[in-house]
């Protein structure tokens, strides 16, 4: 397949959003993870701090 100089930076440009998006997205499910993961200590913390009574 032949594509011309044009085609192929417009390509190369859709790629470069996708790769943003998909950076973006995994920054967003590692927040939420970190936050859950605080959640879910907190808990356990005061679980523990329940039983120890």
């Amino acid at each position: 397949m032949q594509c011309s100089f044009q085609e192929k930076e417009a390509l190369a440009d859709i790629f470069a959003q996708v790769k943003d998006v998909d950076e973006q997205i995994f920054d967003d499910i590692l927040e939420i993870l970190r936050k859950e993961k605080l959640k879910i200590a907190l808990v356990y913390s005061n679980d523990f701090s329940s039983e120890k009574k």
